[in-house]
């Protein structure tokens, strides 16, 4: 639920979250040493393992492991009058899915923080494997990999975002984005949008760079049919085909006005 401004576009709205699946890696330290002769491996490992209850199926969507709000918003502010030319100058800085889930109490967690050697194990009778064998629990806690059951809070991978974006009485408009997302490995990105406003339809090709990728560009385009409007966004079209392709992503909408 929230609100918005439609002559500015400015927004604020507050989500229940629901809280399916989580299985969650950060860690400071992982250093593995191979001795040259190969007798003698060491291991360091520092860092949070967070996984939700296994008890259920995490791709179910009748799955509910957790529970939890969010908040977002957005504000503009316009640089400069409208003039003969120009009927758009604005910087907008905006925050999506800033919020918390409480994981419940069957969840899982682990902290290792260990300095481990292993150079082999010492069998005095090759025939005798009782003695020889370590199961996963002994193997877990020799390495301090055991997890402990509890209750945890969660920041969720929000969103924060600046864009300046400018349109002219021609039709002609462009955008750039400098946005940066919660999320482990994951990188700022630029994104420079440009088109046309044909009549009651647009055009638009775009660009960007960061995130989980390298340089990707893409389509948008909407087209108004009576009081219907259909719009496509296909914004990884340059990286969608071929063997490094990834995020091949296409959405498509349909919006009627009263």
């Amino acid at each position: 639920m929230g609100l918005y401004w439609g002559r500015t576009g400015d927004h604020v709205r507050l989500d229940l979250v629901k809280g399916q699946s989580l299985n969650a890696v950060e860690l400071e330290d992982a250093t593995l040493y191979t001795a040259p002769d190969g007798r003698r491996l060491d291991v360091r490992l520092h860092g949070d393992y967070l996984q939700s209850d296994t008890a259920v199926n995490g791709s179910d969507m009748r799955t509910w492991n957790g529970s939890g709000c969010a908040l977002s918003f957005s504000y503009g502010y316009a640089l400069g009058p409208e003039n003969g030319s120009r009927v758009r100058n604005r910087l907008t800085a905006s925050v999506e899915d800033l919020g918390l889930v409480s994981w419940n109490s069957a969840s899982l967690r682990t902290q290792p923080d260990t300095s481990y050697s292993y150079e082999g194990l010492e069998v005095d009778n090759i025939l005798d494997l009782d003695g020889a064998i370590l199961g996963e629990g002994t193997l877990q806690d020799t390495l301090g990999l055991s997890f402990e059951r509890g209750a945890y809070w969660r920041v969720l991978p929000y969103r924060a975002a600046l864009r300046y974006d400018m349109e002219w009485r021609a039709g002609w408009c462009w955008a750039f984005t400098l946005s940066q997302r919660y999320l482990p490995g994951y990188f700022p990105l630029y994104h420079l949008e440009a088109g046309k406003h044909l009549g009651r339809h647009f055009l638009g090709l775009s660009a960007q760079y960061g995130g989980f990728g390298d340089v990707r560009a893409g389509l948008r385009a909407a087209f108004e049919m009576g009081p219907a409007r259909l719009g496509l966004v296909l914004p990884n079209l340059a990286t969608a085909f071929g063997k490094d392709g990834r995020g091949q992503t296409a959405q498509i909408s349909l919006e009627a006005c009263f």
